[in-house]
């Protein structure tokens, strides 16, 4: 069976899903998006998702193509037509298509597509995989807690640690504090066994799993705190580990081919693993309820 992704109240074979050749998404990178993961067909945090790509368009100007309700319906179809359990989806909206000019069209219709791909959902709380990372200069432009389609900077980065054997690059600005990942949220333990990550004011986006974490963990009785990181504070760390829709809890033993703490995932980094866990195969079995009990009303 083919993949299936909505283009524009159109559901299309994924190779025939393209767009114009003025899409001002290509051109301007004018767009905004969201990748939601998914569970036995449940998607994960949708609400939290939702909200997020509402601010994102708020801050764009950018209109919502359709009926800021009927998203979570459309998603659904994409999931129930690819016949897939365990996924992402990614949702796109762009400004639409017009002739190429700087100048926001006054005319144009916000695109919107939606695709999935299966994908596991990889988090073993009891044998976590470490990974390493390296630390690089921030140069994305100063709106990173907007979600948009504006992705070139991260992707350098991102090769630049391919090229090393790194799994993630992790950004550092100006004034020697660290942001996050090229595509995650960064958290380490200090000595203490504080939970500490940067806090979202701007320079960093506002992670959803990241939201959720801070709640879990403090709910747990862990110290859990937003404050500013510096690269000192990374690289002499008890623990470290990233987080991300479809990076979960991924711990960094590693940085700059520096050993954190002693070379291997740790407990509280374990523990944190053990309730994103836990949480999100609650939470599949909530949404699945949930909607059975609407369906059947």
């Amino acid at each position: 069976m083919s993949r299936i992704s909505y283009v524009n109240g159109q559901y299309l074979p994924h190779s025939l899903a393209t767009m114009h050749i003025d899409e001002r998404g290509m051109h301007f990178s004018d767009g905004v998006y969201e990748v939601i993961f998914f569970i036995n067909k449940q998607c994960i945090d949708l609400d939290a998702h939702i909200k997020r790509l509402d601010f994102s368009l708020r801050e764009l100007a950018l209109d919502w193509p359709i009926t800021k309700a009927v998203l979570p319906h459309i998603i659904n179809d994409v999931i129930d037509q690819n016949r897939t359990n365990t996924g992402a989806i990614y949702v796109q909206i762009t400004r639409g298509t017009a002739p190429r000019s700087h100048v926001f069209p006054k005319d144009a219709a916000p695109s919107l597509i939606i695709s999935t791909k299966r994908m596991p959902f990889s988090l073993n709380p009891q044998k976590l995989e470490n990974a390493s990372a390296i630390i690089v200069p921030d140069q994305r432009w100063k709106r990173p807690d907007i979600k948009t389609i504006c992705l070139l900077p991260n992707a350098l980065a991102k090769e630049q640690a391919q090229q090393t054997g790194a799994y993630e690059a992790i950004f550092k600005l100006d004034n020697d504090f660290i942001s996050e990942g090229s595509s995650t949220n960064v958290w380490i333990v200090d000595k203490n066994g504080k939970v500490i990550t940067p806090p979202a004011k701007g320079y960093i986006l506002n992670g959803i799993t990241r939201q959720t974490l801070l709640k879990l963990g403090s709910k747990a009785g862990l110290q859990m705190s937003e404050k500013e990181i510096t690269e000192t504070d990374l690289l002499e760390a008890s623990e470290v580990f990233l987080s991300g829709t479809t990076t979960f809890v991924k711990p960094i033993t590693h940085i700059n081919n520096k050993a954190i703490g002693h070379g291997k995932p740790g407990p509280i980094t374990a523990k944190i693993a053990e309730l994103y866990y836990s949480y999100c195969m609650a939470e599949s079995e909530h949404v699945r309820l949930e909607t059975k009990h609407r369906l059947a009303s």
